[in-house]
């Protein structure tokens, strides 16, 4: 049986748009950037994304995490539900909050999504992750994660990275368009 490991946020959950939304509490020109103009994994218009007040007030507003907008939509979550029949999906996620754990944040999240018993990991190291799952398959938006998984599964064609305008640089990694197109190299596989 396939261990698939999936990222949530960049990949299925939006979270630069929901962080910018927090960030402009503090910072009002956030509420007027693009997210689709990030294009490094720590800055979106001229604000960082590590920034500590935001973080601090993102941990504790309740259910924050299950504010997020989906990136994808229907037809990719129903395939996901399925795709957990046949082959063990983890979720795994760095998220982290100061009221209601990440993990049944997340879970509640996707199962409104359709995903009816998902299997969240909450933990930064993705590489780590893919090593104590057996990860078969993993797609990822950051390029750092997506290297460490790579490194944890030994270099094979089954690392895919989301193509996004803040992961470019790295020629050797296999990229995918969409979660969509994801899915169907997985299904094909099984």
């Amino acid at each position: 049986m396939y261990t698939i490991q999936l990222d949530v946020d960049g990949v299925l959950a939006g979270f630069t748009e929901a962080f910018l939304h927090l960030a402009s509490v503090y910072y009002p020109e956030a509420a007027k950037v693009d997210p689709q103009s990030q294009t490094s994994f720590g800055e979106c218009g001229g604000i960082n994304l590590w920034d500590e007040r935001t973080w601090d007030l993102l941990k504790s507003t309740p259910w924050w995490w299950c504010s997020l907008h989906p990136l994808v939509f229907g037809d990719e979550f129903v395939r996901i539900a399925k795709l957990c029949r046949w082959a063990k999906v983890y979720f795994v996620t760095n998220r982290m909050h100061e009221v209601i754990s990440p993990t049944e944040q997340t879970a509640a999240w996707l199962r409104i999504r359709g995903v009816p018993h998902p299997n969240v990991v909450c933990m930064q190291d993705k590489g780590l992750a893919a090593e104590m799952l057996g990860t078969s398959f993993s797609l990822e938006d950051r390029l750092e994660n997506a290297e460490a998984i790579d490194g944890a599964m030994g270099y094979v064609e089954a690392s895919y990275l989301l193509d996004r305008p803040y992961n470019q640089g790295r020629p050797y990694m296999y990229r995918v368009p969409t979660v969509a197109a994801f899915l169907d190299i997985v299904e094909a596989a099984l």
